[in-house]
């Protein structure tokens, strides 16, 4: 019986603090861009593909009424775009645009010269 019980106790408290996890809409709106699979063809940061619009700085650009429009159906506001309509759910496409309106550039916050990549190079004497 305890074999059951302990499980059971144990995935319950797993989904309780999932869910607590992601009371902020920004948080949820984040795992959706990833899960969904937004990475697959757009960029925040140097994290994604390089295909779609890099939206690294959407928040800056866009209004979070045009990025709601846009999810909502992007065919209505370009008919020619290869963006898929993914008919998502309101509170999924909430999720998102909290998130899109959210990127400022933040994403950029990590300056090239201090990665571990820019710091393994040998030091470059001054005029040589």
């Amino acid at each position: 019986m305890n074999r059951i019980i302990l499980p059971a106790l144990l995935l319950a408290l797993a989904a309780c603090s999932r869910q607590s996890d992601l009371k902020d809409p920004v948080a949820r709106g984040e795992r959706d861009f990833n899960g969904l699979g937004c990475v697959k063809c757009h960029m925040i940061g140097d994290k994604g593909v390089n295909w779609g619009p890099d939206l690294t700085m959407l928040g800056f650009r866009k209004s979070a009424t045009w990025i709601d429009t846009w999810l909502k159906d992007p065919h209505a506001w370009n008919p020619k775009t290869v963006m898929p309509n993914f008919n998502l759910k309101d509170s999924t496409r909430a999720d998102l645009v909290a998130y899109l309106s959210a990127q400022k550039g933040q994403a950029w916050a990590v300056k090239p010269w201090e990665t571990s990549a820019a710091k393994a190079l040998p030091n470059v004497e001054r005029g040589k």
